[in-house]
């Protein structure tokens, strides 16, 4: 296997990743290979629908109030757009950016019922590259990481 940047051999290691498409949440036992030549790094993210559920899960279990990029990612999850999402709301397209941008806080009633959304509907399955009761707001408790671990041909929450 070679370097996409520089045609270089790629060196093959097992490894963990900060996943790029949720920040705090940490990857285990994953392939990365890196280019002798340049540096350039790949990670190996088979099965991604499989671990992006097993990452949704996680977070619709956990009593915290969702973050505006765990909103987002869930909402990926579905496959939703949105516009989407804004429509199963009863809420605009600029409401939901907000939200998903931090520039208002996300209600509790649409955090609920975007848990629920995740956990009862079945996900539109064309993703794109580019698209994939008691709640506390304790701040420190928001950004509680999650690693996900690869297993075999699986993934798996790992224990905080």
């Amino acid at each position: 296997m070679n370097c996409l940047m520089c045609n270089g051999p790629l060196v093959a290691t097992t490894g963990s990743y900060e996943y790029a498409s949720l920040p705090d949440t940490m990857l285990t036992n994953v392939e990365i290979r890196r280019c002798a030549t340049c540096d350039e790094e790949e990670v190996v993210l088979p099965q991604l629908a499989q671990l992006n559920r097993v990452i949704a899960a996680e977070l619709i279990r956990r009593p915290q109030a969702l973050v505006p990029a765990q909103f987002r990612f869930l909402r990926k999850v579905l496959g939703w757009s949105g516009v989407d999402l804004a429509r199963r709301f009863g809420t605009t397209k600029e409401t939901v950016s907000r939200w998903e941008n931090g520039h208002i806080p996300i209600s509790p009633m649409a955090d609920r019922f975007l848990r629920l959304a995740v956990a009862y509907e079945t996900p539109v399955q064309d993703y794109r590259i580019h698209d994939l009761a008691m709640l506390t707001r304790d701040a420190e408790a928001l950004v509680a990481p999650i690693t996900v671990r690869r297993s075999g041909d699986d993934w798996r929450p790992q224990a905080a």
